[in-house]
């Protein structure tokens, strides 16, 4: 019965479940991925913008 307890009360409608602390860590990778991925992407448009001012700035006044 305690082996299947945390299986049943892991679904989302429970609000906050007691997990084990192998599925904590799970849950918490799936939440940083999109995180990671956006900041990523963020990152990558910031240096693109960027680099695309110092481009057209190095044309206009250099």
């Amino acid at each position: 019965m305690l082996d299947s307890f945390p299986s049943l009360i892991s679904t989302p409608l429970t609000g906050m479940p007691k997990f084990p602390r192998g599925q904590v860590l799970c849950g918490f990778g799936q939440m940083l991925v999109p995180l990671v991925v956006v900041g990523k992407t963020f990152v990558a448009m910031v240096v693109a913008v960027n680099a695309f001012y110092a481009w057209r700035i190095e044309i206009m006044y250099g």
